[in-house]
This record gives structure tokens, C-alpha cells and sequence, in this order.
């Protein structure tokens, strides 16, 4: 057979042509990213109260702020009165005139009966408006996100089995498709539960498109370019985060914001299905071999290589020559706890990325319940993943991987703890540090899949990245829930991300660092492959094959 990674090196590992296709590939995790974290602006909550018939007569009478005391209960904290927008005083039998909005003593509560007034002066229509998804049923809200997640679980399973059976370029454009049909659905599915629908299924296809993106570009370029593909996707992920903010801001009707995420999947399609090509290595692997030369010649000529004569003969040598004669063992993910050392460093590994996981889109989908203006404050929590990504980059070569996750989870669980220490009055500190954490977390995501994927040996390292990679989807499943928790106590969720973050952090310090280390290949020397008998040597590139579950973000 044809070795890919040898042509290669003769047509250009990471030429013209590759750039392009990579450029081209993240152009779509721009709207993968919208879909992501929709639910930021489809799902916001404005503040709300009570809908309460004369209430503009009552605050016409006493004044804005004594009418609200009078119609609404309510707490002061930090010098700052709050009123429950769950609940309202029942005034039918109240002599209202002669009533004292500071005494309401004796007057009874009730719950909103009548529905809720929420104010539009942010958002014009949202999920949560439509269906009161607040108070009592704010729980809906958060189904809805952890929904949507468990779709991008599933569709990274189902999508990833398809693309390895039917080709990488039918998945992806299968999954473009079925992503833009169902996201145009959801623009006009009124009723809860269609939508929760529709958004999972969504969330399945965004698994196929950046699945499959990922793999169509890792596998056309030389083996040292393959963690590059993977942060320039991560980095217009946060590009996608940052035009969201933009056009959500122009656009602040649920409905037609979901319509502008969607859409710009008909120009890809259109576009993309003349100028992106098959994965050579997947036409090769399905003895396809005159279709994957004629993309090889493609790539040549755009890189302006010369293609030696006998490139492409056959390679005679069969796998079983190759392996001695001994058939390939299969691995499992039960490898990866079968002994002590690997079983300790796997799960430490499964820990960070559910930490992971939990702290960035529990911070991303927060970003717009901070206080200011929640448009700037979502722009800002997705600029800054952008050079939390160059410098997760650079450290990583500097300073190491295990020192690098290190930091940024030390910056994340710190931010986010330090929040318990602000009084609610100093609202734009709370906001500093939320977006401080952002940083941290994203940073995390730009550091850890490269760690994952020396700390696993090669035998497993396919399995051990995509396990770890589902547990950072739980984690994403988890976080919209857990900041519910708000609601008891605002700082808690806040705690409990740093909490975890910082655990995470003090069993990174746990694992061997592996720049510069001879990496292992087997069960046997990963066993063996720990703090003290890591040996810098010249580092192993992950082999081609386990490079294809490498969605960082998914």
C-alpha cells in the first residue's frame, strides 16, 4: 500500500495547499461555536418580576423604588434591595393609598399567578420569555443546554464510526446539511420540547462537522503539523464565540438569531463541495488508490512539488512482515485501568478534561448573567480565549505540559474562588474575575489535548483521547445546573468551579511531564513511564492513526 505520510514529504507536509484546506475547514467552527453556545442569547434570562395588574399605577403614586417595595418582597444585601421575581404581595384586600411601602409586615406572599413582566430592554424575545423557563421551571432552561450536550456526545460517536465507513467528505457535508435543516427548524419550533429536540440533534451534527474538519485537514498534513490543525480550529472557535456576541447584539430576536447562526451553512455547502477533496489516507485505507494519487497530484502542483518517479508504486511489504508475522493485539478502554500507574494516570487525565469541560461552558453560557452589559460581557469571555490559545501554545514548548495545565488551572480555580470574597455590590470585580476564569479554562482546553495525547501510550492513545474527550462533555452536560446553584447562594457555583479546578490542578502535579521524553508505545513501558523515569530524549509524535478523535472542543 501507498504510505501517506511518505508522499508527503515529497509533495509538501503542510504546503499552500494544506493551509487553505485548513483555513477553509475553521471557517466552519465559526458557526459551530454560535450553535455551541447559543443558548448564551436563545436562552437569556433579563431581569423579571411579577406580572402584577395597575402595578405602573402604584409606582406612579409612590415612586419607582417604594412601589416595587410595596407590590414585591424582597432582600437587602450589601446595602443593595433586591425583589423576589418569584413572588408578589397579594394587595386585594389592601388599602393600597394608605399603605407603607417600607412596613409591609403582615402582608401575605403569593407566587406569580399571572404570569411574569420581563423587561426587553436587552433581549427582545428569548426561549426563556416565551416559555417562562424562570422561578419554578427555571430548571427547563438548563435541560435544555445539558440536552444539546449530550447530542454533541452521541453525534461524536455515530458521526466518527460514519466517517471512518463512508468517507470523511460525504460526513461532512451530510452533517453540514442536516445541521443547517434542523437549526433552520429550530427558528420556528414553539413549542419546548420541539426545540430541545431539534437542538440536540444539532448538537450531534456540530460533532460531525468539527470531527470530521479535523480529521480531513490532520490527515493531509505531516505528523509535526497535526497539534497545529488542532489549535487553529480551537482559536475560530473563539472567533465563532466573538461573532456571536456581535451579531447577537445586532439581532435580539431569539428566532432570527437562530436563522443567522444557521444559514451560513448554505454557502459552505455550496461552496466547499467543489474545492475540498477526500481524505487520501481514508481512499487508501478503502483501496481506493487511483482517486487518492489524483488528490496527491492535486496537492503537488498547488505546493509546487515535484513528484519523483515510483512514488506511488506499491509498497510490497504487508502488514504481517511488518509486525514479524504476529497479528495486531486490540486494545480497550478497560487498558487503561488495568494497572496501577496507567489506571492512576488515566484517571487523573479523565478528571481534568471533566474539569475542563465544566469550567468553560460554565463560564461561557454564565457570561451574559453578569452584570453589565451582557453583550460586551460575552464578547470579552470569547476574546479572551484567543490569546489564552497562542500562549498555551508557547508555554507548552517553554515550560513543559504538566506546568502548563498546571498554571491555568491554578488561574482558573483562583479567579473563580476569589469571587466568594466580593461583596454583590462590586459587580464589574465579579465580572473581571468570571472572564479572568474564562481565560484559565481556555487555556486548559489549549494545553490538555496535547497532554493527553503523549501522556497515553500508543496502543491506547486513540482510546485514551476519546474517553477523555466524552468526559469533558459530561462536564458541559453538568455546568448548567450546577449554576443554578446561584440561586442559593450566589457565589456557589463560582466555588464549586474553583473547587474542582484547583483539585484538578494539585493531581496534574501527580502526572510525569512528557516534553521532550521518549514517549511509551506500550501498556508495558507506560506502566513504567512515570515522574521519575521519564527520560528526555528527542519526543514521539503521536502515530497517524490515533490522531483522529482529536476534537478538543466537541
Amino acid at each position: 500500500m501507498v504510505d501517506n505520510d511518505e508522499v508527503l514529504k515529497y509533495i509538501g507536509g503542510f504546503g499552500t495547499y494544506q493551509r487553505r484546506l485548513c483555513l477553509l475547514l475553521s471557517l466552519t467552527a465559526i458557526p459551530y461555536a454560535g450553535h455551541m453556545l447559543a443558548m448564551a442569547f436563545l436562552g437569556a434570562k433579563p431581569p423579571h418580576h411579577c406580572s402584577v395588574a395597575g402595578l405602573e399605577n402604584i409606582t406612579v403614586r409612590f415612586g419607582e423604588d417604594e412601589g416595587l417595595r410595596l407590590v414585591f418582597p424582597g432582600t437587602t444585601k450589601d446595602g443593595v434591595w433586591t425583589l423576589n421575581p418569584c413572588k408578589r404581595y397579594d394587595l386585594g384586600s389592601v388599602d393600597v393609598e394608605g399603605a407603607d411601602p417600607w412596613n409591609t409586615t403582615g402582608l401575605t406572599e403569593v407566587p406569580c399567578d399571572h404570569g411574569w413582566w420581563y423587561d426587553t430592554s436587552q433581549f427582545k424575545t428569548s426561549v426563556t420569555m416565551e416559555h417562562n423557563l424562570v422561578c419554578g421551571r427555571k430548571w427547563m432552561g438548563s435541560l435544555a443546554q445539558s440536552i444539546f450536550m449530550v447530542g454533541v456526545l452521541l453525534g461524536a460517536v455515530i458521526f466518527g464510526d460514519l466517517s471512518d465507513r463512508f468517507g470523511r467528505k460525504k460526513v461532512y457535508f451530510l452533517s453540514l446539511f442536516i445541521m443547517l435543516v434542523f437549526g433552520v427548524a429550530t427558528a420556528f419550533a414553539h413549542n419546548y420540547w420541539l426545540f430541545v429536540f431539534l437542538r440536540m440533534i444539532i448538537g450531534a451534527t456540530n460533532s460531525g462537522v468539527f470531527l470530521t474538519a479535523f480529521v480531513l485537514a490532520s490527515e493531509l498534513v505531516s505528523p509535526d503539523h497535526r497539534t497545529l490543525i488542532s489549535m487553529f480550529l480551537t482559536m475560530f472557535f473563539g472567533i465563532g464565540g466573538v461573532t456571536l456576541a456581535l451579531v447577537a447584539y445586532l439581532i435580539r430576536y431569539w428566532e432570527w438569531l437562530q436563522l443567522a447562526i444557521s444559514l451560513p451553512n448554505v454557502l459552505f455547502i455550496m461552496v466547499y463541495w467543489w474545492v475540498i477533496n477526500e481524505s487520501p489516507r481514508w481512499l487508501l485505507a478503502n483501496n481506493q488508490k487511483v482517486r487518492a494519487v489524483e488528490i496527491f497530484r492535486k496537492v503537488a502542483d498547488v505546493n509546487k512539488k515535484a513528484i519523483p518517479e515510483g512514488l506511488f508504486e506499491e509498497d510490497e511489504e504487508t502488514d504481517a512482515v511488518k509486525t514479524n508475522g504476529q497479528p495486531k493485539s486490540r486494545h480497550s478502554i478497560l487498558d487503561l485501568v488495568r494497572t496501577p500507574n496507567v489506571r492512576r494516570k488515566s484517571l487523573i487525565m479523565f478528571y481534568a478534561w471533566f474539569v475542563a469541560g465544566f469550567v468553560f461552558y460554565g463560564l461561557s453560557l454564565n457570561a451574559t448573567n453578569l452584570a453589565g452589559n451582557p453583550y460586551l460581557n460575552f464578547f470579552v469571555s470569547c476574546a479572551v480565549e484567543i490569546p489564552a490559545y497562542i500562549l498555551a501554545k508557547l508555554s507548552m514548548d517553554r515550560i513543559g505540559r504538566r506546568w502548563s495545565l498546571l498554571a491555568f488551572l491554578l488561574v482558573a480555580g483562583l479567579a473563580m474562588l476569589c469571587i466568594m470574597f466580593i461583596p454583590t455590590a462590586y459587580s464589574t470585580a465579579i465580572t473581571v474575575l468570571a472572564v479572568i476564569g474564562k481565560f484559565g479554562a481556555a487555556g486548559c482546553f489549549g494545553t490538555i489535548y496535547v497532554f493527553a495525547t503523549e501522556i497515553f501510550p500508543t496502543v491506547v492513545r486513540n482510546v485514551g483521547v476519546g474517553a477523555s474527550s466524552m468526559c469533558a462533555r459530561i462536564g458541559a452536560i453538568v455546568a448548567p445546573f450546577v449554576f443554578l446553584l446561584h440561586d442559593v447562594w450566589s457565589p456557589l457555583p463560582y466555588i464549586t468551579s474553583g473547587g474542582v479546578a484547583l483539585v484538578a490542578a494539585g493531581l496534574v502535579l501527580l502526572l510525569p511531564e512528557t516534553l521532550g521524553t521518549k514517549l511509551p508505545q506500550s501498556l508495558e513501558e507506560s506502566e513504567n513511564f512515570n515522574r521519575k523515569t521519564a527520560q528526555t530524549t528527542t519526543s514521539e509524535k503521536p502515530n497517524d492513526e490515533t490522531d483522529k478523535t482529536a476534537e478538543t472542543k466537541v
